[in-house]
């Protein structure tokens, strides 16, 4: 789902896995139901000319519509998973790694899958909510102020 830069050369790479289908841009609505299909999300967000990603917010979507996701530990992604219990984590750029957890979420049994589905969405509401977000901000300020 999406578009970019990478675009062909992803579909190029693809062409001799005729199991991937690439849907382009898609709405909120249908991106949400794919999101909510989805067995895990992968983002394996890494360094790219001196930058990492900040917050990695489809990992939270992902996260919000009870899926599990799979990213390195680059940047702010290590904040946005609860590695282990609503995703995996694998090293920065270790490819090796992070098919090994892909190969896990893959095969984690029914009711061990449901449990890391359910916690997937715990994380992203009590964790990682706006207005959970806004209320530790608040915290920090008054902290600051010596309030």
């Amino acid at each position: 789902i999406g578009g970019g830069p990478l675009s062909e050369a992803a579909r190029e790479q693809a062409a001799s896995h005729p199991h991937i289908e690439f849907l382009g841009r898609l709405d909120r609505e249908r991106i949400r139901h794919w999101m909510q299909q989805a067995h895990v999300l992968v983002a394996p967000c890494q360094e790219a000319g001196g930058a990492r990603e900040a917050a990695g917010l489809v990992l939270l979507e992902a996260q919000a519509c009870g899926t599990p996701v799979l990213a390195y530990r680059s940047g702010g992604i290590p904040e946005m998973v609860d590695d282990g219990v609503s995703g995996r984590l694998a090293p920065e750029a270790d490819y090796p790694a992070l098919q090994a957890g892909l190969a896990e979420l893959l095969r984690l049994p029914g009711a061990e899958y449901g449990a890391m589905r359910v916690a997937a969405r715990r994380f992203a509401e009590n964790s990682r909510s706006l207005a959970g977000s806004c209320a530790e901000l608040d915290r920090h300020y008054a902290e600051t102020a010596g309030g």
